[in-house]
């Protein structure tokens, strides 16, 4: 009788043991029952099903460790391979969903083998009941074999294709069921990779049904909420945008493709089209943007607005002299936040709907960008004399754009310098001239007189000095300043930023031939 009692006490005791140990597993067991997620295969494959993983119970809760890979596929790499974006690898970090042309999944040199990354982009401001499509193509031959996973704002998956026996590409078109934002998951799919890169295409949203070369794997279906703005055929991808609340957030040093001026019917499809769009800046920054590779008959106006949406300033024309009537503005950041980005076109458009032929690219980058560094070589200048001086042999033909004013002066502002900052003296010397013999350097006679000058100190947007040109087309403008000015040339819609080691500006007219007949 007591062999039989240890034995039942042994047996209560194992049962104890068993589910003790069944409720730790299921501390740590986390599934997702009640959706199709993605997780991966023993062979490394990212797979349609349902997931789960076994942690620490000790570790805490890290979204983008949620989203890791799942297993890691190595990639041998055959070219030297870069990224065109950096940074964008978890989903609490994405790019800008948009068109690039050199994504990496794999950065690193020949021969090397890497891990294969993800990459992640965010589409906020979706409109209900429209169709956006993406897909990712490899720019070589086999050197990869991708995938996309959408997720939702619940960081739900909702839109899969994993597939390998559909080709290299991969392609989804999300059917938005509510504002967003929709996260798109870009990552390789087969074991086999050799870096290099691959591009992102992202067609413009629409509300027809469009017609697909691949069937994505549905799984699950968001929730409608919000009423529906029906776009104007031709929006481009990034509508609606026409207000603060619906900027788009883009990145440094990236240009944004095939913009256009077409209304969005979420706004007013009678009134002009303007597409805000709003970039990630730090103190000491000096961000320039700028509208280029504009279409026939555009002429746009670019603001820029601080994180309060303050108004900063407000660029037209780059060089109106030459026919350039794109848009570019430089920044001196003080702050860490969002800058925004405001651009329109400089008169109607009518209709508005005429606006998706009205095309422009856009691009924010750090530095005086790649057209507005004005020259830093010094030239030969006259001294500004101190008595009226005989002024030298000038061609008829030479413009005066003012009367030559009897003496020319730079009158200095006072300014009182921040407490804790040291002023150091800029000097700044402009030279603005005609070119009537078209060498692209100043000649004796060709300086224009009377345009005037002045300097505007970036972080208070104070005027320091201004002044006017002589008759040899010189100013000179020495400031007090504690950093980054300002040059601003109002006449000819010019703006230079100016370092604290001062510059020499050259500023030429393009000459143009005269008729030789009167029609």
């Amino acid at each position: 009788m007591s062999r039989l009692r240890a034995a039942v006490a042994l047996g209560i005791v194992a049962v104890a043991v068993l589910f003790a140990l069944f409720a730790m597993l299921a501390q740590d067991v986390h599934a997702a029952p009640e959706q199709s997620y993605v997780g991966s295969s023993a062979a490394g494959r990212h797979v349609a099903g349902l997931s789960f993983s076994v942690r620490e119970r000790s570790a805490p809760f890290s979204l983008d460790a949620s989203f890791a890979a799942q297993s890691a596929i190595n990639c041998t790499l055959s070219v030297t391979t870069t990224d065109q974006i950096v940074g964008n690898e978890t989903i609490s970090t994405p790019a800008t969903l948009a068109n690039y042309t050199a994504l990496a999944l794999a950065p690193g040199l020949p021969g090397e083998i890497v891990p294969a990354q993800d990459d992640y982009f965010i589409r906020g401001n979706t409109v209900t009941n429209t169709y956006y499509t993406v897909e990712a193509i490899p720019n070589g031959s086999g050197n990869y074999n991708l995938g996309i996973i959408v997720y939702d704002l619940n960081y739900n998956a909702v839109l899969t294709n994993t597939e390998t026996a559909d080709g290299e590409s991969a392609g989804v078109t999300l059917i938005a069921g509510n504002t967003g934002p929709y996260y798109f998951r870009v990552f390789q799919v087969s074991s086999f990779c050799s870096g290099g890169t691959y591009r992102l295409v992202v067609s413009n949203p629409t509300t027809a049904t469009p017609t697909s070369t691949r069937t994505p794997t549905p799984t699950g279906s968001p929730t409608a909420t919000g009423s529906a703005a029906t776009p104007i055929p031709g929006a481009d991808r990034y509508e609606p945008n026409f207000d603060f609340d619906r900027a788009t957030s883009i990145a440094l040093n990236v240009k944004y493709t095939d913009l256009n001026f077409a209304p969005w019917a979420g706004s007013d499809p009678k009134a002009p089209d303007n597409d805000f769009f709003k970039v990630w800046v730090k103190p000491g920054l000096l961000v320039t943007c700028e509208t280029l590779e504009l279409g026939p008959g555009v002429d746009t106006n670019l603001i820029l607005y601080d994180n309060n949406r303050n108004g900063i300033g407000g660029s037209q024309d780059v060089d109106r002299a030459v026919g350039n009537f794109a848009s570019r503005l430089s920044y001196y950041v003080t702050y860490e936040g969002w800058l925004y980005i405001l651009i329109g076109n400089e008169y109607p458009i009518d209709p508005p709907s005429l606006g998706v032929n009205y095309t422009y690219d856009l691009q924010c980058v750090v530095g005086p960008g790649p057209t507005s560094t004005p020259t830093n070589t010094r030239v030969p200048v006259p001294t500004v004399p101190t008595d009226t001086p005989t002024p030298s042999p000038i061609p008829t033909d030479t413009p005066t754009l003012t009367p030559t004013p009897p003496f020319i002066q730079v009158r200095a502002l006072p300014t009182a310098t921040p407490q804790g900052m040291l002023s150091v003296l800029v000097p700044i010397n402009l030279t603005v001239y005609y070119d009537l013999n078209n060498d692209n350097q100043p000649d004796p006679g060709e300086g224009v007189v009377g345009i005037s000058a002045r300097v505007i100190d970036v972080t208070t947007g104070q005027e320091l000095a201004h002044g006017f040109t002589d008759q040899f087309g010189f100013a000179s403008l020495t400031v007090n300043a504690s950093g980054v000015v300002r040059l601003v040339v109002p006449y000819l819609g010019q703006s230079f930023i100016i370092q604290t080691a001062g510059s020499s500006v050259l500023l030429r007219i393009a000459p143009h031939d005269l008729p030789t007949t009167i029609p």
